[in-house]
């Protein structure tokens, strides 16, 4: 009886794991994957903080951290009629030199394993119309690896909020 019902959800799983489509291909309409245009760059000084605590019966401890860095602001445009302002620390995003590339563009890279598989309990939940409307929310996301910004030499002395 177990055999016969382990192979039966061997079967059930098997069978079920290429229905779906992938996040890249529920992705691909949205404009969030391939590189886009960026249009404003800003640096702003960002704070995080986190506080973590115990407590039983009035006594317990108290411990925090606080990080400061930089993140660069900027606007890109996943479709022609739409804008997005996302805000990235610095240590999520590459800067590669392409003197080919007239206008700087941005690509945002996520985990392979994330973006290509269709095997997950949650699918729907990733890809809720509340979602969808901000792409940012991916971004923000912890399968989101780092935005790779392609800039020429000369663009890039001329940004003063890009590092040199």
């Amino acid at each position: 009886m177990k055999f016969t019902l382990t192979v039966l959800l061997f079967a059930l799983v098997v069978m079920t794991m290429g229905c779906g489509k992938t996040r890249q291909e529920q992705l691909e309409p949205t404009g969030l994957l391939g590189e886009h245009t960026l249009h404003v760059l800003s640096n702003n000084q960002i704070l995080n903080a986190a506080l973590t605590g115990q407590f039983f019966f009035g006594c317990g401890s108290i411990s925090g951290e606080m990080n400061s860095g930089y993140a660069i602001r900027f606007s890109w445009s996943p479709k022609p009629d739409e804008v997005f302002l996302t805000s990235l620390p610095e240590s999520k995003i590459k800067i590669q030199l392409d003197n080919s590339e007239v206008e700087p563009t941005v690509e945002f890279i996520f985990n392979d394993f994330w973006l290509n598989n269709n095997f997950d309990v949650m699918f729907t939940e990733h890809f809720s119309r509340e979602r969808l409307a901000n792409l940012n929310s991916f971004i923000e996301g912890e399968d989101f690896q780092v935005a790779v910004i392609r800039i020429s030499q000369e663009t890039l002395n001329r940004e003063s909020c890009l590092p040199h």
